[in-house]
């Protein structure tokens, strides 16, 4: 996330899909940091839990679902995947898990599909992530679920270090500690690379990392 101002420019983020176009965004004098702002005219949208499909109330994440103007109507050609993504209100399901405040503002928590699942609690790895970048030895931070038969997965960081500068695991275990719940804890410990593996398009490789965590 840009918080900062550069010569006299405020960058603001705003939120959308292919499938659905301009969502929401950060109008003028309505700048909140983190928030990639309010729907625009043209969309409605509810908050639903991703297992049960039920609608969530503010500051609750969920999945962000959409309708209006905008929002396609269905896959070309394959209905199969029209039935899966948009329900029975015309809602398409985004995947994206988000939230409303009570001022009507939207915070885009994570993708669904990357969500730890440990004890039951859903864990999102950007905000684990975003936390262990603002320290000034961490280069990269990817966290992913390791497999274990109690917890379900143990979130785990992948870390890569700043050069000539030094972090321990226990410092950024701590780290984490101090800013999130007992649910959102490293419970997998930290792991040391040289590099976060990439895609292609330059995203973290989390389908890599969940293989290579089960090494450890």
């Amino acid at each position: 996330m840009i918080h900062y101002i550069v010569n006299n420019v405020r960058p603001r983020q705003g939120y959308g899909l292919t499938e659905a176009g301009i969502i929401s965004m950060m109008y003028p004098k309505l700048y909140k940091p983190g928030s990639a702002g309010k729907l625009t005219p043209t969309i409605e949208m509810k908050i639903v839990n991703p297992d049960t499909k039920t609608m969530l109330g503010v500051n609750q994440p969920g999945e962000i679902c959409v309708r209006g103007a905008t929002v396609m109507k269905g896959y070309l050609n394959d209905e199969e995947s029209s039935k899966k993504d948009i329900d029975s209100d015309r809602f398409l399901h985004t995947g994206d898990l988000g939230y409303i405040t009570e001022d009507g503002y939207l915070y885009i928590v994570d993708r669904i599909k990357e969500v730890i699942k440990y004890k039951g609690f859903q864990v999102a790895p950007a905000q684990l992530e975003e936390r262990l970048l603002r320290h000034p030895g961490v280069k990269e931070a990817a966290v992913v679920g390791k497999p274990d038969e109690r917890a379900g997965e143990l979130p785990t960081a992948f870390i890569s270090k700043q050069e000539n500068m030094t972090v321990t695991a226990q410092e950024l275990i701590d780290l984490i500690a101090q800013h999130f719940h007992a649910d959102k804890q490293l419970h997998g410990g930290v792991i040391f690379v040289e590099e976060i593996p990439k895609t292609v398009t330059g995203k973290i490789a989390r389908k890599m990392l969940k293989e290579l965590v089960k090494q450890y």
